[in-house]
């Protein structure tokens, strides 16, 4: 079923996922080497690493706030646009 909110993000695509990880050095092992996933840069500090899953980045963040989402979107005037007229 097709709704217009639903049709909102139907062309967008999940660009980055935000995590929170405590040790950088045991989750770099981790999603490297025991998951596999494409390791893309480090920096630390601040305590950032960054690995790629298909097409998909994921940031793990030392510091940064747990769950957040990247949305990569056409159009993001028209996006912003249509956000705001819903009272996003």
């Amino acid at each position: 079923m097709s709704t217009a909110t639903s049709l909102l993000l139907q062309d967008a695509t999940i660009h980055q996922v935000s995590l929170i990880c405590k040790d950088i050095a045991q989750s770099r092992k981790f999603y490297a080497e025991v998951l596999g996933a494409q390791f893309i840069a480090e920096f630390d500090p601040p305590g950032l690493l960054f690995f790629r899953f298909g097409s998909t980045r994921l940031l793990l963040d030392k510091n940064g706030k747990p769950g957040l989402l990247y949305i990569r979107v056409a159009g993001i005037d028209q996006m912003v646009n249509s956000l705001q007229e819903k009272g996003v």
